[in-house]
Formats: structure tokens, C-alpha cells, sequence
């Protein structure tokens, strides 16, 4: 068997983890300039706290504090909430709390995911107006028929292209990194800017601009978040050193290149101007290169978007959508279609709502400045907890500083920042009722205990005449039996040889599959399924294994009768999402399901 090439494996993060992150110096320092005047003492004030955003927030925050957690190599926000609550006691108060803020945290990811592909690709249109008369109404088109096909790519074409993002991607950040040092070069005085003293002036001399300034340069660190979040799929070393040892080089100099041509020229687009005042020859291919990349940084996006609504479908915060496996060969590719095609009319509305990156700018940075500060509360908990002071002492640190910058990000609501909320309250609203509709439908189902329903179980088989065959019942859990398995072998008096109550279980960690099936007396057997909530669980399979052949398969279908509002959207949602069996995909011939009727 080959070995991977070592430096090829070191690099393979920077096509899939990096997109966004690395695309953020095409629009970052234009926007953080549309706040502030060019002035040299603003340029060296605002370069330094772009070096030490990026030292804190993706190199302190992610990279060391977070990764040093996770669940078999899995990370992730909804990783950080399983770590914490598994070392809480269960029924502590604070479970409920905890709980809460990782619904918020998810929430505001999905609410920051639609802003990303929006101003990415916008962004890099824009570039076309320093070589043409093109209008803008032109680069929202692109952008919006660039958006169509990326989304539109998704169901079955994206990872067949994939192998391509990494080598694209390396030639991005080398192409920052040669053009940034070019203007290094010929001012060299700007690397002192990584002083902190520079920044700590700033603030102090001028903490107006700086204030405003914060609200630009947090662009700078948005998609800090899936250095942490991709470690199940790359590892944590590759990531940690691809980051260390290339992207983070590469967008420092990109950066300092741009502020050292805003010194020497005082105006003109930072990114665009950096690269046309060097090289007419080479600017149309570099916008090509842009968009390429701003393309491979959504693609990012969206596959994070749909890992997280897995997840959460998963572990049982969202109500079930149908899923499309688009690999056999590696976990978490997967395609949610409903999802999918919701971002892109949110995208859609972005490009269109906001017409311009420096106008979604202002808006962006609400929602991810949200997730960070979650996601260190929950660093600091964790090492409370594990009594690791020096790692709590950084958490805090790293609190303070999201903290400031989502201060310095409330301005940009009522610029736009509102919409980035909206769109999050939607999933929040709908974990909330969804959750809140599984407790009270279960809570007055009538429920019957294994050991009651065993007894009359035993009576009903044995006064019976029996079908041929193997029934399998599914139910949430064995302990307490749902009354459409007693209506079916007791009211309807279908009885079958031989009957299996299956339940299939979530674990709190990612990855792996675990099954057991016990045998009862009377023919009755227990079937239990554990599964990992990134998994794919293949139900055939694990039937062939048992050497289980069913002749039916039994499901239970809740009808809810209320008149409560919120129970009637739960009501609804549960209508027209895939029921537990389609869901797991279960074999469809000869499958039966059963309605309950509920009044809550």
C-alpha cells in the first residue's frame, strides 16, 4: 500500500478547511476603510489588529484551545456542547442552559452561511469594474447565475470536482503571498505594524475609528471556525500545520501587502488596486482566480451547512429531511436538497437586497461574532470543569476579545446585520417547537411499560394463531412500548411467529455503529441499534447480518389534535418532513405505518 505523499498531506486542508478564511482578504480591508479614513496612522492601527484577530481568533481559539477537545477526532460546535454536558451531571439546570446556547450557536451559523457565498462571489465580480465600463447590475447577475450553478452542482457533481479544490486553492494563497510581498518589499517598515503597541495605540488615540474598525477587521477571521469543525475529516496536526506554516503566512502578508499600498497610493480598492497597479497583464486572469476561489470557499459553506443540519437531525434537535448519501467511500458527504435550495433563494435575496460586498459588509459578522463567543463560553466550562487553569485563562482571554468585537458589530444591525438574525430565528424558532412538540405528544402518549406489555404480550401469543414469518415493530425506546405495537397484535390480532421490537439510538460520539439483538421467550426478540450522529446507517445490511428477514415491518404515526398554535406547527412540520422509516431509509415493500391519534 502507498504512502501519502507527507507534504501533500499537510496540505490537503488548505482546499477544503481554509475557503473561507482565505477568500476574506478579497473584501476585508475595503470594508473596514468604507468606516474609517486612510490615513497612515489608521493603516498601521488596523493592520495590527488584523495580525493578532488572526493569532487569537484561528490560532488560540480553534486551532489550540478547541482542538484540544474532541469526541474520536470529531469537532465541531456540536462536539464542544457533548463534551460539556457529558461532564455535567444529567439533570443539573445547567444542561438546559447549555443545551440553549448550542441551539443559539447552530442557529447563527446557519444565519452567518448564507452571507459567506453572497458577498464571496459578489466580491469577486466586482473586480471586473477596474478593467471595464460593466455595470452593476451585470456583476449581480454573474453572481447570481455563478450562485445557481454552484448550488445546482451540489446533488451530484461537487465532490467529483473536489479533488481540484486543493491545488486551486494552493495556488490562491501562493498568489496572495507574491503579491502582498511585492509591496513588502518596498516598504518594509510596515511588518513593524505587528507590534501590538500599534494596535493598543489606536484604540487609545483614536477609539472612535478603532471602535468602527473592529466591526471591518472581524472579516478577517470569519470561517476561523472550520479549522475546528473539519478535524474528523483531515485530522488535527495537517490542519494545524497547513495553517501555521502556510495559510496564516500567506494572508499576514496578503494583508500587510494591501495596507502598504494604501500608504504609498492613499486610495483605490486594497485587494483589486494592489494587483492592477502592479500588472494590467495579470489582473483579468487574477479575477478568474478570485471567482474560482471564492466559488471553492462557498462549496465549503454549504457542505458545512448540510453536516450541521445532519448532525442536528441526528441527535434529534431538527426535524427529520431527506438526505442523499453522494458517497459510499467517505462519511459526510451528503446532500440535503431542501436546504440546499432554501440557502440559494437566501442567497439569491442577499445579492439582490444588498447589491453590492460593501453593503453585505456591513451587515456581516453579527451572526459568526455570535458563534465565537458561544463557542468560548464553552472552552471556559470545559476547562473549568477539566481544572486546566492555564487553557482557562486563555478562554477568558479569548472571550473578552469576541466580546469586544460583537460589540463593536451591534452598529451593523440596523445596517443590515437584522437580516443575518431573521434568518437565524427561523431554525431556532423551529428547534424550539420541534422540541417542545416531541415532550408534549410523548408526555400524554400512553405509553406502555416493557414489563406490562411483556405479560399481556405472553397471553395474546399463545391464544393465538400466527402468521408465518417476522414482524419487526420499530420503537423509540424498549423500556416503554408505543400502543400501536398492543393495537396491532391485540386489537387487529395480527400475530406474527416471530416478533422483534427495534430501536435505533443515538450516541454522543460521530462515528460507529453498534447492534444487538436479544432473545425473549414467546418468540419475542430486541433488537437494539447504537449509532454515531454523523453515521450512515445502512438498515439491509445490518438485517443480513442478524440473518433477519422481515416479512413486515410495523412504524407508529402520531396525529396530533390541538388547539394550541405552536402544536399545530409542530403538527405541520411533522407532516411534511420524511417519517422515521423513510428517513432511515428502510425497505419499502413491506412496510406498514400505524396512526395514533394524540390530543394535546
Amino acid at each position: 500500500m502507498m504512502r501519502e505523499n507527507p507534504i501533500w498531506s499537510n496540505l490537503r486542508p488548505v482546499g477544503i478547511v481554509f475557503g473561507d478564511i482565505g477568500t476574506s482578504p478579497i473584501y476585508a480591508l475595503a470594508i473596514t476603510f468604507s468606516f474609517i479614513e486612510k490615513n497612515p496612522q489608521n493603516i498601521a492601527g488596523v493592520l495590527s489588529l488584523i495580525f493578532w484577530a488572526l493569532i487569537i481568533i484561528p490560532s488560540v481559539q480553534y486551532s489550540l484551545l478547541a482542538m484540544n477537545l474532541s469526541l474520536r477526532g470529531e469537532g465541531g460546535e456540536i462536539v464542544l456542547w457533548q463534551i460539556l454536558v457529558s461532564k455535567i451531571k444529567e439533570k443539573s439546570k445547567f444542561v438546559g442552559i447549555f443545551t440553549l446556547m448550542s441551539i443559539i450557536g447552530i442557529s447563527f451559523f446557519i444565519g452567518d452561511a448564507v452571507i459567506t457565498p453572497s458577498i464571496s462571489i459578489l466580491s469577486s465580480y466586482e473586480g471586473l469594474h477596474f478593467v471595464s465600463d460593466i455595470s452593476q447590475e451585470k456583476v449581480i447577475l454573474l453572481s447570481v447565475l455563478t450562485a445557481f450553478f454552484l448550488f445546482a452542482l451540489q446533488r451530484g457533481g461537487a465532490g467529483k470536482v473536489s479533488v481540484l479544490f486543493t491545488p486551486i486553492m494552493i495556488l490562491w494563497f501562493v498568489f496572495l503571498f507574491l503579491f502582498g510581498l511585492i509591496y513588502i518589499l518596498e516598504n518594509p517598515f510596515v511588518l513593524s505594524y505587528i507590534s501590538p503597541h500599534y494596535a493598543l495605540n489606536f484604540i487609545l488615540n483614536n477609539p472612535k475609528e478603532a471602535f468602527l474598525s473592529l466591526s471591518g477587521v472581524i472579516l478577517c477571521v470569519t470561517g476561523a471556525e472550520a479549522l475546528y469543525a473539519d478535524i474528523g475529516h483531515l485530522g488535527k496536526e495537517p490542519i494545524r500545520r497547513s495553517w501555521f506554516f502556510f495559510v496564516l503566512p500567506s494572508l499576514v502578508v496578503s494583508y500587510f501587502g494591501q495596507g502598504a499600498f494604501l500608504i504609498k497610493y492613499g486610495e483605490g480598492n486594497p485587494f483589486f488596486g494592489h494587483i492592477k497597479n502592479l500588472s494590467e497583464f495579470f489582473y483579468i486572469p487574477s479575477v478568474v482566480i478570485t471567482t474560482i476561489a471564492t466559488v471553492i470557499a462557498s462549496q465549503a459553506v454549504i457542505s458545512g451547512l448540510f453536516s450541521v443540519f445532519y448532525q442536528g437531525i441526528n441527535i434529534g434537535i431538527f426535524p427529520r429531511l431527506k438526505i442523499v448519501h453522494r458517497s459510499g467511500e467517505f462519511r459526510g458527504q451528503i446532500y440535503i436538497g431542501f436546504i440546499n435550495w432554501v440557502a440559494f433563494l437566501l442567497v439569491l435575496f442577499m445579492i439582490n437586497f444588498f447589491r453590492t460586498s460593501e453593503n453585505i459588509g456591513h451587515a456581516y459578522g453579527v451572526a459568526v461574532n455570535i458563534v465565537m463567543v458561544i463557542s468560548a463560553l464553552f472552552l471556559i466550562s470545559i476547562y473549568t470543569v477539566k481544572r486546566n487553569y492555564l487553557f482557562l485563562l486563555l478562554s477568558v482571554l479569548v472571550l473578552v476579545v469576541d466580546s469586544v468585537f460583537l460589540y463593536s458589530n451591534f452598529h451593523k444591525i440596523e445596517e443590515g446585520g437584522y437580516i443575518s438574525i431573521i434568518v437565524a430565528t427561523v431554525p431556532f424558532l423551529t428547534i424550539l417547537i420541534f422540541r417542545m412538540g416531541q415532550r408534549k405528544v410523548y408526555s400524554v402518549l400512553k405509553l406502555i411499560s416493557f414489563q406490562n406489555f411483556f405479560e399481556e404480550y405472553k397471553r395474546i401469543y399463545n391464544s393465538s394463531v400466527k402468521i408465518s414469518g417476522k414482524a419487526v415493530f420499530l420503537v423509540r425506546d424498549t423500556k416503554n412500548i408505543p400502543p400501536y405495537v398492543m393495537t396491532i397484535i391485540r386489537d387487529i390480532g395480527v400475530v406474527y411467529e416471530e416478533n422483534i421490537l427495534m430501536t435505533i439510538t443515538q450516541t454522543t460520539t460521530p462515528f460507529g455503529i453498534d447492534f444487538s439483538i436479544v432473545n425473549m421467550d414467546n418468540n419475542l426478540r430486541i433488537l437494539k441499534i447504537e449509532m454515531g450522529y454523523m453515521e450512515i446507517l445502512d438498515i439491509t445490511d445490518i438485517f443480513s447480518k442478524l440473518n433477519v428477514i422481515p416479512r413486515t415491518i410495523f412504524y407508529g404515526l402520531e396525529e396530533v389534535i390541538t388547539r394550541n398554535p405552536l402544536l399545530k406547527i409542530y403538527s405541520l412540520i411533522k407532516k411534511i418532513t420524511p417519517s422515521f422509516e423513510s428517513f432511515y431509509n428502510f425497505p419499502t415493500s413491506n412496510i406498514h405505518g400505524i396512526v395514533t391519534k394524540v390530543e394535546v
